[in-house]
């Protein structure tokens, strides 16, 4: 009998400790959205050009943000 291994459970997300980015994207643009820690919505949504440059240089002003938030 072959036994099928579980996979375990996701930890839950602790939403005041964790940034949380999403992108979503097309050939015209992308949308980046971010839930800062300690927020209940999305606080930063911005539209950037598609490519990796403009997703890194955005991901990391919200990083940027999240960090002097929770510096606070």
């Amino acid at each position: 009998m072959t036994k099928i291994a579980s996979s375990p459970s996701p930890a839950a997300v602790d939403y005041d400790a964790t940034l949380i980015l999403s992108v979503e994207t097309s050939n015209k643009n992308w949308v980046l959205a971010a839930h800062m820690p300690g927020l209940g919505r999305v606080k930063a949504k911005q539209t950037i050009e598609p490519s990796v440059d403009a997703l890194s240089k955005a991901t990391g002003g919200v990083r940027r943000r999240a960090a002097a938030r929770s510096s606070e």
